[in-house]
């Protein structure tokens, strides 16, 4: 999780924008909940929509 981090708060530094962890982990939470990601063997991974 914490390269995900690393990488989104990086990428959105290069932006001028800046993003809180407490966001970050909300969102995750989110995508969690609706079956958008899933943590298979230590890997966070995006899971595909339902029919594709």
């Amino acid at each position: 999780m914490s390269e995900v981090w690393e990488h989104v708060r990086g990428d959105r530094n290069k932006r001028g924008l800046t993003l809180g962890f407490d966001w970050f982990t909300l969102a995750l939470t989110f995508l969690y909940t609706v079956h958008m990601i899933d943590m298979k063997d230590g890997l966070l991974t995006i899971q595909r929509a339902r029919g594709q």
